[in-house]
């Protein structure tokens, strides 16, 4: 995009392309991640194709309507190839990447077979777990620390070791986790200085999930929130990124307008109209993605149901008591085929 071609030249931007390999670490391999780890590997064999993915098939009409072009988006935006993604992740439970999925049983047998031994060869690390966050999972494959902030440094030190492990040039840290008990803000949020205290002092009110957006903030490494939690919306973890001058803000320039995410006709959380930026080299973004995960066919309804419950102040606590079944399914939480 240049201040020539759009329509808001003060979105321009000067991307760096994709170089060498890029980790994707997941908290959480279940149903959702091992469907994604399994489907970009399957399609690295041929043996599948990208159906849905915007960056791997969707394309752009370039030029006039008259005479018009379509370029697939990867060839326009410097994407890393999927040949290029390494996966590591964290989960409670010790199951490798092939186990999850045959027991998330997303993906039919003989596709999982096709990749058996790339699957095999992703292993949980041991996870950041709290259950008093998700009442109804409990594992045995979960770090232990004098504190929290204990917990925040091993996570650090997993994300340096994968990276020199995996030979990655850079990082990404997507939650797949389940779904964390809904929370309000406190005092322990407000700034970095209260919420790293509390790390130390091991406050009840911060999340598994927050801690994982410390560590990545904290090592330079993007986290997007693929869940209805507080995690990054609340000031510490701003004020982290921006004291490292590691923040790329997304507001809408004053001649946008903003949409409503509206399930129903209850409005949601106000999202401005996407904008695709990136930060310099190094850099680390942290945002929520404007839609929850789904795992496929099983919690778009209840995921959904409690983000607009919590977006409109109302307590979901009877909404997820009521769908408790779904997460039952040894898969943590969802989102569709990520490519």
């Amino acid at each position: 995009m240049s201040d020539r071609t759009s329509f808001y030249p003060e979105l321009a931007k000067s991307i760096a392309p994709a170089q060498g390999k890029l980790a994707v670490l997941l908290p959480g391999l279940g149903a959702v991640s091992t469907t994604l780890i399994a489907g970009v590997h399957l399609i690295r064999k041929g043996l599948a194709k990208p159906f849905g993915s915007v960056t791997q098939m969707q394309k752009l009409r370039l030029g006039k309507r008259t005479n018009p072009k379509f370029t697939p988006v990867r060839e326009l935006v410097p994407l890393a190839d999927l040949p290029d993604l390494v996966f590591g992740g964290w989960d409670l439970f010790p199951d490798n990447t092939y186990e999850a999925a045959v027991k998330a049983g997303v993906l039919p047998g003989d596709m999982l077979a096709a990749v058996r031994p790339e699957l095999e060869a992703v292993k949980p690390m041991p996870a950041v777990f709290e259950q008093a966050w998700v009442k109804n999972l409990d594992g045995p494959n979960v770090k232990k620390g004098g504190s929290k902030m204990d917990l925040a440094e091993a996570v650090i030190r997993d994300i340096e070791k994968f990276r020199k492990e995996s030979g990655a040039a850079r990082a990404v840290m997507v939650w797949c986790g389940s779904t964390e008990t809904y929370s309000l803000p406190t005092a322990v949020h407000a700034s970095l200085p209260a919420f790293e205290k509390g790390l130390r002092e091991s406050s009840p009110d911060i999340a598994p999930s927050m801690i994982y957006a410390y560590a990545a903030i904290a090592s330079g490494v993007p986290y997007a929130n693929g869940a209805p939690n507080l995690t990054v919306d609340i000031p510490a973890l701003t004020e982290m990124a921006r004291s490292r001058r590691d923040m790329t803000e997304r507001q809408p320039p004053q001649n946008f307008t903003d949409r409503s995410l509206v399930i129903g006709n209850v409005p949601a959380r106000q999202y401005p109209p996407l904008q695709i930026d990136a930060a310099p080299a190094n850099h680390t973004v942290c945002f929520n993605l404007p839609t929850v995960f789904d795992q496929p066919g099983q919690q778009s309804f209840d995921r959904g149901a409690v983000n607009v419950a919590r977006q409109i102040s109302f307590d979901p606590k009877a909404v997820s008591d009521a769908l408790k079944p779904s997460q039952k399914l040894g898969c943590h939480s969802a989102l569709d085929v990520m490519l």
